[in-house]
């Protein structure tokens, strides 16, 4: 971390009962227990996949794959494209009313309501149908899972009693046991254990539990406190960038920006050129990945916002797989 300067919440107690006290809706423990929830989402949606009687199944069978949701719930989709970079067929992530022009009977098309109520993937799940594919829906009840049983399509049911920023384990496994399923991907089962071990890890050394002195997280969230978060991702860290605004707006009611990197390179560089006046309310991020091919580019640009910004944090990727 670079940056100079005393913190706007210097004062400010983050040990776990002061958190506690601002955190109504327990989101602490809900984060620290994703890890157990990736463990419970596969046992639960593999199942239910595997059961699912899918219109066509394998590589061929399909052209494309497309996941229909909003928020919490698409967020899933995301992840999916980032850790399944061999997926047998294109992959797109809907956020709107209507699907591709492209959908068809040919289609994959997963609609992801945690509520079941969401409007714009209820519009793109009847809009599909129309078009002569079958959807897979994948909530927890509601009107989503009122029209599948209507009209007998494939359904993965998920745990309710969260709300859906807090689902994302379950929302996420269902998902990729679908393509799994569906023949389009493989190894899902062995990246979700991957991750669910290191969820884990994380919990005990970041948990509200852990003093701030060792906690790089409140660490981080104290430097956030008074500034504009601005988090870059690259590759497969691109789904947490995004998942981390919305956390933050959702979460702390903070505002909060992402962008992906290299891109990020060809035009955010004019910001950095901009006023310092507002470069100092910035507090840059970068969730860095591991690609040789961005090593170096990514030492250019970290180095670049340090000398402008100053408050940059660098926070490497972890274990063995996307």
């Amino acid at each position: 971390m670079t940056g100079d300067g005393p913190s706007p919440m210097a004062t400010d107690s983050l040990n776990d009962v002061a958190v506690a006290a601002g955190d109504p809706q327990d989101m602490a423990a809900a984060i620290a227990g994703l890890g157990r929830q990736f463990e419970e989402g596969w046992a639960a949606a593999w199942p239910q996949a595997a059961a699912a009687e899918l219109p066509v199944q394998g590589a061929a069978a399909y052209t494309a794959a497309v996941i229909c949701g909003m928020g919490g719930s698409a967020i899933g989709g995301d992840i999916a494209v980032a850790c399944l970079p061999d997926l047998a067929v294109p992959l797109a992530v809907v956020r709107g009313y209507e699907p591709p022009a492209w959908v068809g009977p040919r289609t994959l098309l997963l609609g992801v309501s945690h509520s079941g109520g969401t409007e714009e993937t209820l519009a793109c799940v009847r809009t599909a149908a129309r078009r002569g594919c079958v959807p897979v829906c994948v909530t927890m009840g509601g009107e989503l899972a009122a029209t599948t049983a209507r009209h007998g399509w494939p359904l993965l049911r998920v745990p309710g009693g969260l709300m859906p920023r807090a689902a994302l384990g379950f929302l996420t496994t269902a998902v990729l046991a679908v393509l799994e399923r569906a023949g389009l991907a493989e190894g899902a089962e062995a990246q979700v254990a991957e991750t669910a071990e290191l969820l884990c890890v994380m919990a005990e050394e970041l948990g509200p539990q852990v003093p701030e002195e060792r906690n790089r997280a409140k660490q981080l969230a104290r430097s956030f406190a008074g500034r504009l978060p601005f988090v870059y991702g690259m590759g497969p860290t691109t789904p947490a960038a995004r998942r981390w605004k919305c956390q933050l707006n959702e979460n702390a009611k903070h505002p909060c920006a992402w962008a992906e990197l290299p891109e990020a390179d060809h035009n955010d560089v004019a910001v950095w050129d901009g006023r310092q006046a507002l470069l100092d309310e910035l507090a840059i991020v970068v969730l860095a990945d591991a690609d040789r091919r961005l090593s170096r580019r990514l030492q250019a640009t970290v180095d670049l916002l340090a000398s402008r910004c100053g408050h940059v944090t660098v926070i490497p990727s972890r274990g063995r797989s996307p």
